[in-house]
């Protein structure tokens, strides 16, 4: 990877695709420990003091940040995130390493993407769409006018050919909601409900017809087959209500306490289901225990 150390890395910025969280943390290590210093990087490093707690993950993204590198993936805290991308935006930062998930909507602009590995961390193909917005990281409008580069390496003419067949020149593949008509339909519903967009059944019945799932399921189905939509938003909404997430009438539509927290903790219904009615169970021996350090294993458990 001579291009990475090379005068032209240092001039512009580079966003490096790994498979894993541990390859991109190493790769960034390297990198910084084979880079100048960075300049106006003090305020930076000042502002992640002050937000995060100190970790292991945050000492090494410190040092990386030090000579302008950083990597980005899950494993870091918001605050932490949003310093990188925001040091990257403004030049601070002239290289990432990244786990696939930043190619998805962050603005990270870029004059050069590498892509490391076509494969995932579980060895698996990355889809094409991934590969298409990856690489598309790479010379963005506004800030790269004249060019972008994108970087796919092939270990022989073979592999060449069908990176250039199943990436450059393949069409992403389709797309389909990822709410289903059954059981992950339910958390949608009360975080819908939870934000105040739909306050009545038939509220909420046609919101999901004008989602990408009602397109699918409803705007293409045949007029005769259209009530069996409703009614499976009508149902999973009444099984929502009967298990105490909302509060369902006839003219209205409402979130209960126990739907807000299912609601802001993004959990699905059915773990919230089962922690409350856990609790519920042992609710008197809660309110009587004179030793709160006994509860601490057995609810523990209980969230693991």
């Amino acid at each position: 990877y001579g291009l990475v150390g090379s005068e032209m890395c240092i001039r512009d910025r580079v966003i490096i695709f790994d498979r894993t969280r541990r390859e991109a943390e190493q790769l960034a290590t390297l990198l910084a420990n084979n880079l100048p210093s960075a300049s106006n990087i003090t305020p930076l490093l000042d502002e992640l003091d002050s937000t995060v707690e100190p970790t292991p993950i945050s000492r090494s993204l410190k040092k990386c940040l030090q000579n302008g590198v950083a990597f980005h993936h899950a494993g870091l805290l918001f605050e932490e995130r949003r310093l990188v991308e925001k040091a990257f935006t403004n030049g601070i930062v002239r290289i990432i390493c990244s786990t696939p998930t930043l190619g998805a909507g962050i603005n990270t602009p870029a004059k050069y993407v590498i892509i490391r590995s076509y494969t995932l961390w579980d060895g698996k193909n990355i889809p094409t769409r991934d590969y298409k917005n990856m690489s598309g990281r790479a010379g963005r409008i506004q800030y790269h006018d004249d060019y972008g580069c994108s970087i796919l390496f092939a270990g022989t003419e073979k592999e060449l050919q069908m990176l250039w067949n199943n990436y450059v020149d393949a069409h992403p593949e389709k797309i389909s909601s990822q709410i289903s008509t059954k059981g992950n339909i339910d958390l949608p519903i009360i975080q819908i409900v939870a934000s105040g967009a739909c306050t009545t059944l038939d509220e909420l019945q046609d919101f999901f017809t004008k989602t990408f799932l009602g397109y699918q399921y409803y705007q293409k189905s045949a007029k005769k087959l259209r009530p069996a939509f409703l009614d499976v938003v009508g149902k999973r909404a009444k099984y929502l209500a009967d298990s105490g997430f909302l509060v369902l009438t006839k003219d209205s539509l409402g979130i209960t306490e126990l739907g807000k927290r299912c609601a802001v903790g993004l959990l699905s219904p059915e773990s919230v289901k089962l922690l409350f009615s856990s609790f519920e169970s042992v609710q008197q021996k809660i309110q009587t225990c004179k030793n709160y350090e006994e509860l601490v294993e057995p609810i523990l458990h209980l969230i693991c």
